[in-house]
């Protein structure tokens, strides 16, 4: 071929699907995967703002936190916020 291009082995279609299951096994023992949220009145910030729940835990008590990143304020004036919030906050999208 023209230019040095030539055939380079791919993985196969099973090969790749067999990959893209293990991407959705557990992390950190937590959420699957990254999941999209509403975050309904966190502490310290009230309102209802769109997240991503990245990880989730359940505490000696038995409930769950899920740590969720999330952006808090005004495009000209907002705060990313990563942290720990009880389920209880959290609706799934």
């Amino acid at each position: 071929m023209a230019g040095g291009m030539g055939w380079k082995p791919r993985p196969t279609l099973a090969e790749r699907a067999a990959a893209a299951r293990e991407s959705t096994q557990p992390i950190h023992g937590g959420a699957a995967r990254p999941r999209h949220c509403w975050v309904r009145e966190p502490p310290g910030h009230p309102g209802t703002w769109p997240g991503l729940l990245v990880e989730r835990r359940r505490t000696d008590s038995g409930t769950w936190r899920g740590r969720v990143v999330f952006v808090v304020g005004r495009p000209d004036d907002a705060v990313l916020i990563d942290a720990w919030i009880s389920f209880e906050h959290l609706t799934p999208l």
